[in-house]
């Protein structure tokens, strides 16, 4: 069994289909950031999904720790790359907002 395997990668963001090979050492990071520059998308908003040789979900590669090897993945197998947007949310109390957007009207 070989600690290389041979991934067809693509994207959620381009029209780009790519071959790229990578050892069942890698953790998932360290694949998120070769992705960078080959798929456009910051390594912080990938969402890796593993894709069989018939283009059927086996699994999403999480934990940015977690090796390649973890996974159920083969030779010839897709990885395709989507774009996760990271919203960020706050609260802040009613009086505050109120303050903030008081308009002075009349005198």
């Amino acid at each position: 069994m070989s600690d290389i395997v041979t991934l067809f990668v693509s994207a959620s963001t381009s029209s780009v289909k790519a071959e790229r090979r990578f050892q069942k050492s890698d953790s998932v990071e360290h694949i998120k950031s070769k992705l960078e520059l080959v798929v456009g998308i910051p390594a912080g908003s990938q969402r890796l999904h593993l894709k069989d040789t018939n283009g059927k979900d086996v699994c999403i590669l999480e934990g940015v720790d977690t090796l390649l090897g973890a996974f159920p993945v083969e030779d010839f197998f897709g990885l395709f790359v989507s774009f996760i947007f990271a919203l960020i949310s706050f609260s802040i109390a009613t009086a505050a907002y109120s303050k903030m957007f008081q308009v002075g009207w009349g005198a």
